[in-house]
């Protein structure tokens, strides 16, 4: 003998409470509980329809507050925190517009769920899976947009989030703002050290973030050149071995960041550099921004 209730189900003439048209109810009874049907099915569907109407613009605010505060902590140069591919200047002289496409189908394509992307990448192409490939900008003058072009790679990247559970996805830093944090951490207090982030902690996160943009590479030169390479090689070499990509912007060219990163005695850095990038290599030619009227 089974002692599961018994549900009773009923048909009856009702009124709907909302738009009061007559329609065919239902009333279920199980121990003692009714339960009415007071809606006909179109103010039913209508009332699940604001619902879910509600729900979605509700997570769509969720999404844009929190694109927001990624925004703000992505390292964007403030003076670009509101810049990105709709306000960046395509009609000038040199292959401006040609980097421009190549900067936007980058930022269009990067996988936004990276991890995601990763077990594919380990599924499909065992033993040999590939990093998105890594980008490199240089140019021979100042001023002619990199910056701008690598702002709106972040831009994008952080536009195209749609509430995936991630991490923020990108991180931008110069290259002379790295060194001058971890500097910072040599003179920290006691107290400081136990609240702020430390040299490994810093290092730590470039090396984790899963699209790492370093902007200006080489730009100002410095007396520990061991330091800078060390740095660098730490950050390049963690990202190579765990498949992540880096975007680069120089005012160096191959000769110079060979010099800039190893010199003669020790490529390492720039081997995975270019390695990184499966030829993703741009020199970028344009008149300066600075130099407009």
């Amino acid at each position: 003998m089974s002692d599961k209730p018994v549900i009773k189900e009923e048909v009856f003439d009702g009124i709907c409470d909302e738009c009061g048209a007559e329609f065919q109810a239902k009333m279920y009874s199980c121990l003692g509980r009714i339960l009415k049907q007071h809606y006909c099915k179109n103010c039913t569907d209508k009332f699940l329809a604001d619902e879910k109407k509600k729900e979605d613009d509700m997570r769509q605010t969720e999404i844009i507050s929190q694109r927001r505060r990624w925004r703000l902590n992505s390292g964007i140069d403030p003076r670009y925190i509101y810049q990105d591919f709709s306000t960046f200047k395509t009609d000038r002289s040199g292959n401006i517009e040609e980097i421009y496409k190549k900067c936007k189908t980058y930022a269009d394509n990067f996988p936004i769920n990276y991890d995601l992307y990763l077990r594919k990448q380990t599924k499909d192409t065992k033993p040999n899976p590939k990093a998105y490939q890594s980008l490199l900008l240089f140019s021979l003058n100042w001023g002619n947009g990199k910056t701008h072009l690598v702002s709106s790679i972040a831009h994008r990247i952080l536009d195209r989030w749609n509430g995936e559970n991630i991490a923020n996805p990108v991180y931008v830093i110069s290259e002379p703002e790295l060194y001058e944090r971890i500097q910072q951490t040599y003179s920290y207090t006691y107290q400081e050290k136990e609240s702020k982030q430390s040299e490994q902690d810093i290092l730590d996160h470039l090396s984790r973030v899963r699209l790492l943009i370093i902007d200006d590479l080489g730009k100002t030169p410095r007396k520990d050149m061991d330091f800078v390479r060390r740095t660098m090689f730490s950050i390049i070499n963690q990202r190579y071995t765990s498949l992540l990509p880096v975007v680069i912007t120089t005012n160096k060219d191959t000769a110079g960041l060979r010099d800039y990163l190893g010199g003669d005695s020790d490529q390492a850095t720039l081997d995975r550099i270019f390695e990184m990038t499966f030829d993703n290599v741009w020199k970028v030619n344009g008149e300066s921004y600075r130099r407009q009227s």
